[in-house]
């Protein structure tokens, strides 16, 4: 290497690391800096106990093995969320400056020799560190705070004045179902309109006594999180309630009643009311509390019914991929579709307008992607006279698929449906209108036009 050279690496090299060198001194400066702008030198994990003193009125939250505990003026448990989140939020603070520090301070000029209220904060190394809070605020509108034994007038955060107007309620663990919804083992569910219970083996769950009612174990998850997401707005009374108090939160005739086995030995309840003014309560029996609610809260487990738990998607669960024969049957004609070669054609009608292959895939995977919209009862299925049938078959004749309906158009409400059974469910069911009405052999030729939104939907025989 030529010496020109060697001293233009050995410059580059130095100032490399001079660079580099800087850099970090640069980056430990600002972490110095950081550090010494927080409030408090520990992470909020170090923190074991809080207590928030404002005017006459103190809380203690503390942690224990299984979360967060209110532990003063009353024993509760409290919200893990959110005790963790302010916690957090208290632990990362940050100082905005000093407006005096020393000796010989005149505290009244802060509002800290009367403080607003106070935070106290003990570490799991047994210190406690207490930050006083001002109610005055310096002309930018920040506070004043003092870290108890500390002489510094601190300029803080305003929030801090926000923070102590929390109270324990906001800290309570408000869910009216305090378990984890995994661990329930069974449900009974009473509302106005019926009554059922429901049980869970091997994660799946059934209707106990009925087992051949099939259900959507998404909707049973969907309930149980309702449960589980349902919260107090407020506890009106601890424990169990008089007859007195019973009726003047409408508990005396409650309108909705859930029953639970959670674990193995453990019952839980809950029954949901509302009082003369149409204001919603609920009654908790594990911890017994009784807790006012939300408007509308109520109306979700009213509207709870066994059918909207089923399966609607039993009754077309099947696959159609071998699928060579359609076969339909009214009171008026029957048609035959058949596939050779990959192509469908009519049976029988070689010289007319042949079906349309794509669309006639297409229906297939309508068939297959079908829900029922609700179940019929027991009048329903009474009444049922099917006129109308769908056969879906392979190569060898073998039936995949069969469904037949009703001539009837029933109506409730906004649904238009008949009344229909397939081969894969022995119960009878409402299917929409609007599925049958493309479901005809003229809807798969060629000619068939897409039906628009305004359009109503074809007569079916």
């Amino acid at each position: 290497m030529k010496k020109s050279h060697l001293i233009a690496f050995l410059v580059v090299a130095a100032l490399g690391g001079y660079l580099a060198y800087d850099l970090r001194s640069e980056t430990k400066e600002t972490e110095r800096k950081e550090q010494e702008a927080r409030l408090f030198a520990f992470p909020a994990d170090q923190v074991n106990e809080l207590t928030v003193t404002k005017g006459a009125e103190t809380f203690t939250v503390a942690r224990s093995e299984d979360g967060w505990k209110i532990k003063a003026p009353f024993e509760d448990r409290a919200d893990d969320f959110f005790t963790d989140d302010f916690v957090k939020r208290l632990a990362e603070e940050k100082i905005i400056g000093t407006a005096k520090s020393g000796e010989g301070i005149e505290w009244s000029v802060y509002g800290l020799d009367q403080p607003l209220g106070k935070f106290t904060l003990k570490l799991q190394n047994g210190q406690d560190k207490t930050l006083l809070v001002s109610g005055k605020k310096n002309f930018e509108q920040n506070s004043f705070a003092r870290l108890e034994g500390d002489d510094r007038a601190l300029i803080v955060n305003p929030a801090w004045v926000s923070h102590l107007d929390r109270t324990t309620l906001d800290f309570r663990d408000k869910r009216v179902l305090r378990a984890k919804i995994g661990d329930v083992r069974t449900l009974k569910v009473k509302t106005p309109k019926e009554s059922f219970s429901l049980e869970r083996t091997d994660n799946t769950w059934s209707v106990q006594g009925q087992t051949g009612i099939q259900l959507d174990q998404n909707r049973i998850r969907e309930l149980l999180s309702m449960i589980n997401e349902t919260r107090a707005e407020d506890f009106k009374v601890t424990g169990t309630p008089t007859e007195a108090q019973r009726r003047t939160y409408g508990l005396n005739r409650p309108l909705v009643t859930i029953q639970a086995r959670i674990g193995d030995d453990r019952n839980w309840s809950v029954e949901f009311a509302r009082d003369s003014k149409a204001q919603e309560f609920a009654f908790v029996s594990d911890p017994a509390f009784v807790l006012g609610l939300e408007a509308g809260t109520l109306a979700k487990f009213e509207n709870t019914t066994l059918d909207g738990l089923r399966d609607k998607k039993k009754p077309f669960d099947v696959s159609l991929d071998a699928a060579q024969k359609i076969h339909w049957q009214t009171p008026v004609k029957k048609t035959t579709f058949s596939k050779k070669n990959g192509q469908w054609s009519i049976d029988g009608n070689a010289s007319e307008e042949q079906p349309d292959s794509a669309k006639v895939q297409s229906f297939m995977a309508a068939l297959q992607e079908a829900r029922a919209t609700r179940y019929a009862d027991s009048s329903e299925v009474s009444s049922f006279r099917p006129v109308n049938h769908l056969t879906v078959s392979d190569e060898q004749g073998k039936t995949l698929f069969e469904i037949s309906w009703a001539a009837q158009t029933l109506t409730r409400g906004k649904d238009r449906t008949r009344l229909a059974k397939t081969n894969l469910l022995k119960d009878i069911f409402h299917l929409s209108e609007d599925n049958l009405s493309k479901w005809s052999p003229a809807d798969l030729m060629p000619s068939a036009t897409e039906p628009t939104e305004a359009a109503e939907p074809q007569e079916q025989p």
